[in-house]
């Protein structure tokens, strides 16, 4: 009877302890990102925002001192802190400071072109114009908002420049040639170099069955005999047309 009584203690005992590491495992202020299993941040104003740096949730900084924190109003009714050190107090609290737990983030600071972040809190600087035509390269983005230069290297290609005949994409809208120098060309169906002034197309090169020239006035073929007869002729010419007839 001894026996099973000592047998008994030790299987609650053993379940007390598994119920303890259950409990030893769950974490109280964890974050969602970097790691962290939930949402480091309490929410709360005056003891600055946690994060979660390598799988742990690390304390924020507060804004300012805590005699002088609302907290029902997130704001600070005094002087406040520079919680990251770079010259700039929290915009929360009366400063200019857009991100008061980065660095890298405060007005003046050089925006560096990037995929998202804004290091000089203007969310309409993006980056570098390299070749000055007034346009950022694509890649260069701030939040949802991004350059359009599809070369910024060279000040020619960018959005509403004109596409001219130089066998490229000049306005960034991936079509190549569109505008510009175009010389217009005459269908030309029968191939003696004149075409007709109703069907024409305006082109860098001369397409297939078009002509120079327009001003023919028989397009249906070729004209092998007196071909001045049929489209405009550049200088006079001159012929005799001899007949003969034989008498039987």
């Amino acid at each position: 009877m001894r026996g099973t009584r000592s047998r008994l203690r030790q299987v609650l005992l053993l379940g007390c302890v598994a119920c303890g590491d259950d409990d030893a495992s769950s974490s109280g202020d964890a974050g969602s990102d970097g790691g962290c299993a939930t949402e480091c941040d309490d929410g709360l104003f005056c003891n600055g925002a946690e994060r979660c740096v390598s799988g742990t949730c690390e304390a924020g900084s507060p804004p300012c001192a805590a005699a002088v924190c609302d907290e029902a109003a997130s704001t600070c009714d005094g002087e406040c802190l520079d919680q990251d050190g770079d010259g700039h107090t929290s915009a929360a609290c009366g400063g200019d400071d857009c991100d008061d737990t980065d660095p890298d983030r405060f007005p003046g600071n050089a925006e560096v072109c990037d995929g998202s972040h804004d290091e000089d809190c203007d969310a309409t600087t993006l980056g570098d114009d390299r070749d000055g035509d007034g346009h950022v390269p694509r890649g260069c983005c701030n939040g949802a908002t991004c350059g359009d230069d599809c070369d910024d290297d060279a000040s020619g290609v960018h959005p509403g420049a004109v596409d001219g005949c130089g066998g490229g994409d000049e306005d960034c809208d991936l079509e190549v040639d569109e505008a510009g120098d175009l010389t217009t060309f005459y269908r030309d169906s029968d191939g003696d170099g004149y075409g007709v002034d109703d069907d024409t197309v305006a082109a860098c090169t001369r397409p297939d069955m078009y002509a120079n020239e327009d001003g023919d006035c028989d397009d249906d073929e070729k004209k092998e005999l007196f071909p001045q007869f049929f489209h405009p002729i550049e200088k006079a010419y001159s012929f005799k047309v001899v007949v003969t007839s034989t008498r039987i």
